[in-house]
């Protein structure tokens, strides 16, 4: 059988009631942690197939926990705060982002969010020791309490499978720059996020760059560049989802609409970014760096975080 039950003699619960080993007790236990888990996958997914990758990395998550810990009770529980950690998270950063949570939140941990996010929400590092602390004697009286046990070489068979189901699901619907902003889908985009990064660096890495360049580089490109006059001071603007309509043909505008677009000299100037009618962050970076967010292939969606500190 894959799933063997430990005489209560052999758990090492001292004076502690052996009908809490009872079939009767465990199984419900066990039952009503998958519905939980389940329960916030259909009520937070939307859609068959996001409901379907979902459920699949629900699975998988139980089978990676069987098969360090081959405990059935205390896997579905880790599943479950697993699972409700990232809908909680994501949704957290989409009440103060307007975008769901993906892997990079996690790949690439920026201290200076993270700093800023505790100097904004004092009560948040007292909320994680809190849970952190009812949770630990929760694990470990069902540690001690669960008698059941389920083989590693079952466990590790499933996980395969899913973890291969996943990755086929995700890679043949990869996902779309505007699905983070939905507020939707927070587990099934997280291991979407997940299987495209881990694609993307595996096969290019950072950036996508030729492995060789064309002729040789100039043997002073790495000097500096010296200007024999004064640099100028160069104040930038940025006025959000703004537009200048009148460049649109046959379109009638107020007199002197065209000065809200015009710089301080009184002359219109043209900036050519990658981005309009969202990904502001593009047009940051190409301002910035003078650099293209193309460089890095479907990573470019985080391009600000990748480059922070290394531009």
């Amino acid at each position: 059988m894959s799933i063997s039950s430990v005489p209560p003699s052999a758990t090492r619960t001292g004076a502690l009631p052996t009908r809490f080993h009872s079939p009767w007790v465990q199984w419900p236990l066990v039952a009503a942690l998958h519905l939980a888990g389940l329960g916030s996958l259909v009520l937070t997914e939307v859609g068959l197939f996001h409901v379907v990758l979902g459920v699949s990395a629900w699975i998988l998550l139980n089978l990676f926990w069987l098969l360090l810990l081959r405990r059935p009770v205390i896997s579905a529980l880790l599943s479950l705060m697993a699972i409700a950690g990232v809908i909680l998270a994501s949704q957290f950063k989409f009440a103060v982002t307007w975008m769901t949570a993906s892997f990079l939140d996690v790949l690439i941990i920026d201290w200076d969010t993270v700093g800023f996010l505790l100097k904004t929400f004092p009560g948040l590092r007292m909320t994680a020791v809190i849970a952190l602390v009812l949770a630990l004697p929760v694990l470990i009286a069902l540690w001690r309490l669960d008698p059941f046990r389920v083989r590693r070489r079952v466990a590790s068979t499933g996980a395969a499978g899913c973890f291969a189901l996943l990755g086929a699901l995700s890679l043949s619907v990869p996902e779309q720059p505007w699905e983070p902003f939905q507020g939707i889908n927070h587990v099934s985009g997280f291991v979407r996020s997940g299987v495209l990064s881990a694609s993307q660096l595996a096969t290019f890495g950072w950036i996508e760059a030729d492995a060789g360049a064309d002729g040789s580089l100039r043997a002073n490109a790495g000097a500096a560049c010296r200007s024999v006059a004064r640099r100028p001071n160069i104040i930038f603007v940025l006025d959000e989802s703004s537009f200048d309509v009148s460049r649109i043909p046959d379109m009638k505008v107020p007199v002197g609409y065209d000065r809200h677009f015009q710089s301080v000299d009184g002359k219109l100037r043209l900036l050519v970014v990658e981005g309009t009618g969202g990904p502001t962050w593009y047009t940051e970076y190409n301002v910035l760096t003078g650099l293209s967010a193309r460089s890095f292939g479907r990573l470019s969606f985080y391009v600000t975080r990748i480059a922070a500190g290394r531009v």
